[in-house]
């Protein structure tokens, strides 16, 4: 995206996190600032609060690009920084358009947040989960990856609310930072000509369905945030969308009015926001690893595990918390027929390898095996 955008004249900026090499940062972006490569900031190198960030000028000479220095505020404020201050030179630098490429390493953990937010969200006040369980009711596959044994088995009220309490602060504090940034642009001559796309890469289960992480095909990790707003947008529109988060590539230049490389494959999703089309796609396809497999309309969703054999049927629409499985009525079979052979053709259209007969040798080219962790149990 960087390239294309370059290429139609615009200068690309990215600040946070960079979880690819210096080489992509070089080719994407024309300078960068308080640049995290890498997925998580651990606490001892550096948590939250001191992460490691590099700055990028553009110029390829400069020996001091990348390297590494320890940030000395938390990450959410000092990516903000970063960006104000890109936002408050950039007029005196050149008269391009911009591209600002903004990604917060919240609400990961290590879940560090000022003691302020931290404050705003007692584990007393948190509720919890309706559809939190002790433990999820069968083995989903990774069941023991990090994620997963942040906290022990069974889960509970009194280690789940702290646990969601602490993942609150971090948003909290991280819509805070993001609400400098957006007066920052209000103010600037900017304001009428920006587009802002908000969006992530996947959700939490964060108790739910006894389950910490994203590994799973629920909506609580596979169901994002995207928000679009600017000019020609409008207002408190909201669409269900069914569309996949690689679209922003193609809707990002559809909105600028740059051609879309014969390349991508994604859809651009301006049909939603200019009120053409209410949805992109009749159903939508989600994997992890061989273990799960996902094929999802606006009414139902099915989850396969290829190595079970075995399946969950929910309706969306009456059961959006995805308790109730009706994949064992018999009254249901002919749908979950229907919905297998529309996940075999969705398969086919991304180019899954996994064969349902056989799918560990049919995967194997390509699994990288997890790093499991011992069980954590409550102390008797």
């Amino acid at each position: 995206m960087g390239e294309v955008l370059q290429q139609a004249g615009y200068e690309t900026f990215i600040t946070g996190k960079w979880h690819i090499d210096n080489e992509s940062i070089r080719r994407s972006f024309s300078l960068g600032s308080a640049i995290y490569e890498g997925g998580m900031s651990a606490k001892d190198k550096g948590g939250q609060f001191k992460p490691l960030v590099a700055e990028y000028d553009g110029n390829d000479d400069n020996p001091q690009n990348f390297m590494v220095h320890e940030g000395n505020k938390h990450s959410s404020e000092l990516f903000i920084d970063a960006a104000i201050d890109y936002l408050d030179k950039k007029t005196s630098r050149n008269d391009n358009p911009f591209f600002m490429y903004v990604a917060f390493l919240a609400p990961h953990d290590p879940r560090q947040s000022p003691q302020e937010y931290m404050d705003m969200y007692p584990a007393d006040a948190i509720p919890t989960p309706a559809n939190m369980l002790p433990e999820h009711p069968f083995d989903e596959g990774d069941h023991l990856i990090r994620d997963e044994v942040l906290l022990p088995y069974p889960r509970i009220p009194e280690t789940i609310k702290p646990f969601i309490g602490e993942y609150y602060a971090m948003i909290t504090h991280m819509d805070a930072q993001i609400g400098r940034l957006l007066d920052q642009l209000e103010a600037s001559e900017f304001a009428e000509n920006t587009i802002i796309i908000f969006t992530s890469d996947h959700g939490l289960a964060v108790g739910q369905h006894g389950l910490l992480g994203k590994q799973n095909q629920y909506d609580h990790s596979a169901r994002v945030p995207f928000i679009v707003s600017g000019p020609g947008i409008p207002e408190n529109s909201i669409k269900s969308g069914m569309f996949y988060l690689h679209s922003v590539f193609p809707t990002v230049l559809d909105l600028a009015g740059i051609d879309i490389p014969e390349s991508v494959d994604a859809q651009s999703i301006a049909p939603l926001l200019n009120g053409e089309q209410d949805s992109m796609h009749s159903s939508i396809y989600g994997a992890y690893k061989n273990f799960q497999r996902m094929v999802r309309t606006d009414k139902y969703k099915l989850i396969y595990y290829p190595v079970l054999n075995r399946t969950q049927l929910f309706d969306m629409q009456q059961d959006p918390l995805e308790m109730d499985d009706l994949s064992g009525d018999p009254a249901n079979q002919q749908l979950v027929e229907e919905l297998m052979a529309e996940l075999e053709v969705l398969k086919q259209q991304v180019g899954d390898p996994l064969i349902n007969s056989d799918p560990v040798d049919s995967f194997a080219p390509f699994f990288t095996p997890s790093i499991m962790r011992p069980r954590p149990e409550l102390p008797q």
